[in-house]
């Protein structure tokens, strides 16, 4: 349960892992991915229709010249059908040389070839079948003159036919000349003419009509088509957005990188801090606090920050935010669970009335959480002989009010001691020892260092020995570094004492192994 009153502006808390963390990069990596090549094959499914239109267009008036002409040499050779082919033929061959497009000319009478401007005999029953057709346009794949491929016009004069033979090198040269070899198509009948000069059957070309791009001039029976569906797309891409496309798969790698380096850094010191508390980061380092004859009774628990790049950070430079962010409840929460793991480890090699001493502030009496928490942290090391302290912290002030008094009494009625921390330095020292039940005082550190002077600071400590007698409370000494700070704690009589003189705060490990009997 979250705390009441303690969100405030800023302070969110987000709970990016590290799958998530790959999750986010991973998927703007690959959308970005998706997002660019869909965009350059919209442009080139843009760019291809448009190409596709113009060439149509271009390669229809190439045709359309070439089949005219044609047209035009049947109707300069109509005068000359009726005469003997021996008259005829010089004259035949004069239209067709004039003829940019015509390889020859063939005047027929039923199924016998009388005349052509071929240079070699040509026999009747060598003559191809599509001569002897009754369509005016025809596409041959095979040219008596040149064995290639052919478009022949066809006239039917009376009895007789002339056929003028168009090679088929100025058709196909025109769908290479405006598009290459792949996309464009003369369609004539059943059949079909590739860039490469090859022919081949039309209806698999047409059975998907949307994939299509066509154009069906007036006045002739052909039809001429570009392909556009998602090879021709695919392959225009390559050709015309080929350092897009390769740099593609690079931006999206180089985004996914950043999005993971990024999402893995705070954007903020709060928003950092919110990500380590997802992460566990927070551990308990140990401090050992012992008896006036100097033997070990105790430690206090103090938050450190392992953190992934900079290594472990002390408290001081994140605990005040935390408290202002309202994430110290569920960073104590953590740190509570982490020192019961280990008591429950050590618990059989810990001396007698072994206190644990965890800090606290303000905000966790804001509800009746910490009792619980308190309480189940008892009942988990039921059996043992240990004590949990409370130490009172005095960055922010804890109100007297009802609700507060009650969660300290409900906190003694479990047996859970309650100490101030620092006492002496804050605003409310005096007043939690008027408002609250509390059981210990800890001296702070620079009363304690000035101890051996005669000064103010040996008049504090002496004042403070003589309250804490007065209401039976027993005291700590904090900061103790050295022999002569212990020898002046032990002549005062000061219960306990902790500090750099015993050790600094340790990792649990190294507690173990420093304070308590080795298995």
């Amino acid at each position: 349960m979250r705390p009441s009153g303690v969100a405030r502006i800023g302070c969110t808390m987000p709970t990016e892992t590290l799958k998530q963390r790959l999750r986010l990069a991973a998927l703007l990596g690959i959308g970005l991915l998706i997002a660019l090549t869909v965009l350059n094959l919209m442009q080139a499914a843009t760019g291809l229709r448009k190409d596709s239109e113009r060439s149509l267009r271009h390669a229809e008036a190439m045709i359309d010249a070439a089949i005219d002409d044609s047209q035009a040499l049947i109707e300069a050779a109509r005068p000359l059908v009726g005469r003997a082919c021996k008259e005829n033929t010089l004259a035949l061959r004069d239209l067709t040389i004039a003829s940019p497009y015509a390889r020859a000319l063939y005047v027929l009478e039923g199924n016998r070839l009388l005349c052509t401007t071929l240079h070699r005999p040509i026999q009747a029953q060598n003559l191809p079948d599509y001569l002897l057709g009754k369509q005016d346009l025809i596409l041959a794949s095979h040219s008596p003159i040149t064995g290639q491929t052919a478009i022949l016009y066809r006239k039917q004069l009376g009895k007789r036919t002339l056929l003028a033979e168009l090679d088929g090198f100025h058709i196909f040269g025109a769908l290479q000349a405006v598009m290459g070899e792949e996309n464009l198509f003369f369609i004539l009948g059943d059949r079909a003419l590739d860039g490469h000069g090859m022919t081949l059957s039309a209806a698999p070309l047409l059975q998907d009509e949307h994939k299509l791009l066509s154009s069906s001039p007036e006045g002739h029976p052909y039809r001429l088509v570009a392909l556009n569906g998602l090879p021709q797309i695919l392959a225009f891409a390559w050709d015309y957005n080929r350092d897009t496309l390769l740099a593609t798969p690079v931006l999206a790698l180089l985004l996914g990188l950043l999005t993971f380096h990024l999402s893995g850094r705070g954007g903020s010191p709060r928003r950092e801090l919110a990500r380590a508390l997802a992460a566990r980061e927070f551990i308990p380092y140990m401090q050992p606090v012992m008896n006036s004859q100097g033997a070990l009774c105790g430690f206090e628990v103090l938050m450190r920050w392992r953190h992934p790049e900079q290594g472990m950070i002390a408290p001081g430079n994140f605990i005040p935010l935390a408290e202002e962010c309202g994430y110290i409840v569920p960073m104590t929460r953590q740190l509570m669970e982490q020192t019961l793991d280990y008591l429950l480890k050590v618990a059989d090699r810990l001396p007698p009335g072994f206190h644990v001493a965890i800090n606290v502030c303000a905000q966790h009496f804001k509800n009746e959480d910490i009792v619980a928490e308190c309480r189940a942290f008892l009942t988990a090391l039921a059996g043992h002989d240990i004590r949990l302290v409370l130490e009172l912290t005095e960055r922010e002030m804890l109100d007297g009010d009802a609700r507060t008094l009650s969660i300290f009494d409900a906190l003694d009625e479990i047996g859970v001691l309650v100490a101030i921390d620092d006492f002496g330095t804050g605003h409310s020292s005096l007043s939690y020892l008027q408002k609250f039940h509390v059981d210990i005082i800890k001296i702070d550190r620079s009363f304690i260092k000035g101890i051996q002077e005669e000064g103010p600071s040996r008049l504090i400590v002496e004042n403070i020995l003589d309250l804490a007698r007065r209401m039976e409370v027993a005291l700590v000494a904090e900061g103790v570094e050295t022999a002569a700070q212990v020898e002046m704690v032990r002549r005062y009589d000061i219960d306990f004492q902790q500090g750099f003189y015993f050790a600094k705060p340790l990792p649990p490990a190294e507690f173990s192994q420093h304070f308590l009997p080795q298995t």
